[in-house]
């Protein structure tokens, strides 16, 4: 396993500088369950202390500024479900006020959803989706706001990834269209 570990590593960092990534897509997506470490480690290693059928809901809110003085108060309400060992669905609704110089708003952003598949003891799969509340296009006085302003980026993306996790390490590849 060092082996493989070793020479992943020189690999990625040989052909680091054709990768075009970034560490997350979506704020949205790397906050729902499958994709955030503790939730992915108790899925994948901590089997045993899982009960078929739990729920889970939770609650959030985070405060941001941006570069240009807009202020950021985000909410969110979400629902996960156990449905076995091997299996999860999470669902998750945000909603967000802005304010600054140019106007203030205040909606729901998307509603996202992801179930989560344990394939053996490191290895899981994760599918998903985003639907937006909104088209991104929130006007002042006739005229489209800039994004600092938008609740949501208003597009309906699909993801689809993979998760490992070994000891330590954790690795989650998500692709979002």
């Amino acid at each position: 396993m060092k082996t493989f570990s070793i020479a992943s590593f020189i690999l990625i960092t040989f052909y680091a500088n054709s990768f075009f990534a970034q560490g997350c897509s979506d704020a949205g997506f790397c906050s729902i369950d499958g994709i955030k470490q503790n939730n992915v480690e108790q899925n994948l290693i901590n089997t045993a202390t899982i009960e078929p059928f739990s729920n889970n809901i939770k609650t959030g809110i985070s405060i941001g500024n941006t570069r240009y003085n807009v202020w950021i108060f985000n909410s969110y309400l979400a629902y996960s479900r156990q449905i076995n060992k091997q299996l999860s669905f999470s669902i998750k609704m945000d909603g967000q006020y802005r304010f600054g110089e140019l106007n203030q708003v205040f909606g729901f952003s998307d509603l996202s959803l992801s179930m989560s598949q344990k394939l053996s003891k490191s290895f899981g799969i994760i599918a998903g989706g985003k639907i937006p509340f909104n088209d991104a296009n929130n006007k002042y006085k006739g005229n489209s706001m800039p994004m600092a302003y938008q609740t949501s980026l208003g597009s309906y993306d699909a993801i689809l990834g993979v998760q490992y996790v070994q000891e330590k390490i954790f690795v989650v590849l998500v692709g979002q269209h």
